[in-house]
Parts: C-alpha cells; structure tokens; sequence
C-alpha cells in the first residue's frame, strides 16, 4: 500500500501512540522515566517537522480557537516566570534527575499541542482511539504473561515489585494510571463498532485483569470511578449537570 504524502504525518503519530508505553531502556541510569520523555520529546520535534514540511500551503486556512491559544500560552508564560523568580531556575529547566519534567519537556508539550491543533484532523480522531487502545491492549498482554510466569511457573526472575507487576513503567501505580486512563478509549469502541463489540468487550476484560494486577489501589478505585461514570452516561437524564457538579 502507497502511503500518499498527506498520510506521513498521520501515521507517524499514531505509530507514537502505539509505541509509547512500551519505551524504555533496562541499562539507563534511569531505565523507565527518562527514556519516555526522550522519545516523546523526540516524536514531538520529528511531528512538527514533518506536519510544517507536509502542511505549509494549508497552515494560513486554518481556523484555530484563539481563546484555547491564549490559555495554554499563558499557563506556559506563568511556568517560566514562576521558574525563574523560583529556587533554581537552572534545574526548573531541565526538572527532576529522575523524571526530566522541566520546562524543556513542558515547552514540548506545549509544541505538541500546537501540533494537534493545527495539523491533526478530526476524521482521524477514531484512528487515534484506536492506536491508544491498541497500545493499551499489548501492554496488558504483557502483563498477563508476566502474571503466568510469576504465579503459575513460579519463575522468580520475573520482574516485580512485591508480586505486583509494572512491566515497562517500572512502576505498577503508573502502569495502573496509564491503563486507567485508557479505558475510557477501549469503553468508546465497543459502541462505533457494534459488529466485534464481544471481542472488545474482552479487552476490556484483560485491561481490567491487568489492572488489577498492578495491585494498586488507584487502580482499583479508579476501575469503580470507570464503572459509574459509564451508568450515569448512559442511565441519567441530564448527566452533563451532575458531572458539573
């Protein structure tokens, strides 16, 4: 299959999507966290680029909403200004040593905002729910496998944080943070595609398995949170002012 030009972008974003849980690097230094921000810094600069590249006779018809502009412009002013007036300007810059969250990451995040906004389309949106699942999904078969090796095969070596499993976070509360967060996408494409709704009804199953398999309590709790937000959308008259509330 030819990929046209317009596409490049496309598919590079959602190949980040997809990949981006599973980034990580076992002989760093810092063998989970910093790897990740690398690579989405990374994909963030190499998006821009391409989306300029592939783009620039389209940038001036876009319509772009000013007043979401202005807000995430002046949260990131507020940042460095409250950076630099702060402790140590010089380490807000780069952020923690274990984490790299300082304003060179926030100023990608930024740029990656920048980006959807302008190059990301929204016949795509339903790709990009795909993509997130689909990375959500693999990661959860992983740690089912883990789980098998760890409590059927009784393998020790397997990596684990006192019979929890983390798998590439290096963390099962932040594992069970990102699956959490993406159940509402797997929740989302059980009812556009209504022909396989059992078959994604059983990812949702093995994301839910692998959830609780963390043995975080976030997780857990979060799990419930999913579960009623799920009834009152579905069940409740005027849910959008209870959810105001």
């Amino acid at each position: 299959m030819k990929i046209r030009k317009s596409e490049i972008l496309k598919y590079f974003f959602l190949g980040g999507l997809i990949a981006l849980p599973f980034v990580f690097w076992p002989s760093a230094p810092v063998p989970y966290e910093i790897p990740r921000v690398y690579f989405v810094n990374r994909w963030i600069e190499v998006m821009v680029v391409i989306g300029t590249l592939t783009n620039l006779n389209k940038l001036r018809k876009e319509k772009l909403d000013k007043k979401l502009i202005f807000l995430v412009g002046s949260f990131f002013i507020v940042a460095v200004i409250s950076s630099y007036f702060g402790v140590n300007f010089q380490k807000s810059i780069l952020g923690n040593y274990y984490r790299s969250d300082g304003l060179i990451t926030l100023s990608h995040l930024v740029g990656l905002f920048f980006a959807t906004l302008v190059f990301v389309k929204k016949d795509w949106i339903k790709d990009i729910v795909v993509s997130i699942s689909l990375g959500a999904f693999l990661v959860s078969i992983w740690v089912l496998f883990d789980a098998f090796k760890l409590y059927v095969l009784n393998i020790y070596s397997t990596p684990n944080w006192d019979g929890a499993i983390g798998v590439t976070f290096g963390n099962p509360n932040f594992l069970a943070g990102y699956l959490v967060v993406t159940l509402p996408f797997i929740a989302y494409l059980t009812t556009k595609f209504e022909k396989r709704r059992l078959l994604l009804f059983s990812v949702l199953a093995i994301q839910i398995t692998a959830i609780l398999l963390t043995k975080a309590l976030g997780g857990i709790l979060g799990i419930l949170v999913f579960f009623a937000l799920k009834v009152i959308f579905q069940k409740i008259k005027f849910r959008g002012i209870i959810l105001s509330f």
